[in-house]
């Protein structure tokens, strides 16, 4: 909706689905994880013997929500957006094997709010700088099945920079060169931990005959 010709706001509806299988079957985790549930460190054979500790979430969707504003200037296209995303609760039917026995429950979770910062401008004809800024409450997250009773996503806030290049080679042909980086967080991930620390770069490009529109890129991280 815009407000005038430079200022204008937005909101999305989205859908959320989500999975999970993660098992811990490692010399690293028999002690710790049979001292936790059953107190007792003599329970190590039988863990690691019945292949460790197994945990199955099945699919859950929910909606999500995003709100936002944007400022330009099309003349120099210039264009600076923030972007909200909410917090999203989710329920699943989850299945545990631990120690030889098998227990099915249910997991309550959120996924993290975010926000997202970002912006173009013109320096040159057909150039353009971007950046943009990301920030992720990922220390909201807890999933805590019934059995382990301890968290498997104990993850830090998260932050992202990019800054880029795009430039229009002619009317057809155009490319983007992007400079990706995230600060190193504790390096003792959780296991559904995303990677701990980022620098990368992306090259993108698209072209265009008519009604024919082909985009592609790759990354390396």
């Amino acid at each position: 909706y815009a407000l005038s010709e430079r200022v204008s706001l937005f909101a999305g509806l989205g859908v959320e689905r989500l999975n999970a299988d993660v098992t811990l079957n490692g010399n690293a985790y028999a002690a710790a994880i049979s001292q936790q549930v059953a107190g007792n460190l003599s329970l190590v054979p039988t863990y690691l013997a019945t292949g460790g500790y197994a945990f199955r979430m099945e699919a859950t969707t929910q909606p999500t929500y995003l709100i936002g504003a944007a400022y330009e200037i099309p003349d120099i296209a210039l264009r600076i957006a923030g972007t909200y995303r909410f917090e999203t609760e989710h329920s699943a039917d989850t299945v545990e094997h631990l120690l030889g026995a098998t227990t099915a429950s249910t997991v309550d979770f959120v996924t993290p709010q975010s926000f997202n910062l970002e912006m173009q401008t013109g320096i040159a004809p057909g150039t353009l700088l971007t950046a943009s800024y990301r920030w992720t409450e990922f220390e909201a997250v807890d999933l805590v099945p019934t059995v382990l009773n301890s968290d498997l996503v104990d993850l830090e806030n998260g932050e992202r920079y990019t800054l880029g290049l795009a430039r229009q080679f002619s009317d057809s042909l155009a490319g983007a060169l992007t400079l990706v980086y995230e600060p190193d967080g504790d390096s003792l991930v959780s296991p559904l931990g995303p990677t701990n620390g980022l620098l990368g770069l992306s090259l993108g490009g698209q072209f265009t005959d008519g009604p024919l529109n082909i985009s592609g890129g790759v990354s390396y991280n």
